[in-house]
């Protein structure tokens, strides 16, 4: 995994341009960035049905204890799993259907383990195991440095535009942002530091050899952005 901060600047393209009689210019700038990934949170689930409610709700539960006994083996402590314990419902279309659903949330910072994790999560009785997410601790310094790089790109570009008049480029006089996730993020970027696995401690786990290789994560922005004129 490669632990170096690296932010690629993919995409700066001004879509529109217009001055105005009050000696302004607005454009309308996309900007990509690609964040490494430094660790995931995990979502994984038990889910059963059956016509029996109080046989799926033991079952389901019982098998959802198991995955979380397994994680707390692994090193993990309470404050490090976000734990759903069930649900039960019927079915609308057909009472004679009883379904329960439960889960688990962890951060997971060696990926490395990611499929060895899937897989004994599996076996302990795990029926659902997803990525919910793609972070890194310092996503927010990232975001506002390359955001303020795509501000001075658009800037820049402004001043090509105007190079035969007789103005120059001022101030911000107004910035609309939309910000478009490409996968979802928490609202925060703290974690609880997940815990050094112990996978050689335990020998009825064999790891598994990892597949997953994704890098980077990407955040879509675009803003409009007017900037004042003034006489050269």
């Amino acid at each position: 995994m490669k632990c170096t901060i690296l932010v690629l600047l993919t995409s700066l393209a001004i879509t529109s341009c217009s001055t105005k009689p009050d000696q302004s210019i607005r454009l309308k700038v996309r900007h990509t960035i690609h964040i490494p990934v430094e660790y995931v949170t995990i979502y994984t689930g038990v889910y059963k049905k059956g016509t029996d409610a109080n046989a799926i709700e033991k079952s389901g539960y019982d098998r959802l204890a198991n995955v979380v006994a397994l994680l707390e083996k692994l090193g993990y402590d309470d404050k490090q799993l976000e734990v759903n314990s069930g649900e039960m419902s019927k079915r609308f279309y057909d009472e004679e259907i009883y379904e329960y659903n439960g889960s688990v949330k962890f951060d997971l910072k060696e990926l490395d383990k990611l499929d060895t994790f899937r897989r004994e999560l599996t076996k302990a009785g795990a029926t659902t195991f997803s990525i919910s997410s793609y972070k890194h601790s310092k996503e927010d310094s990232i975001y506002d440095m390359a955001y303020q790089n795509a501000i001075q790109k658009a800037k820049i570009k402004a001043d090509r535009l105007i190079s035969n008049q007789s103005v120059k480029i001022g101030k911000i006089l107004n910035l609309h942002e939309n910000v478009e996730e490409v996968i979802e993020m928490a609202s925060t970027n703290q974690m609880v530091e997940p815990p050094p696995l112990k996978l050689s401690g335990m020998p009825s786990i064999s790891p598994v050899e990892p597949l997953f290789n994704k890098e980077y994560y990407t955040k879509s922005i675009e803003f409009t952005i007017e900037f004042a004129l003034k006489e050269k």
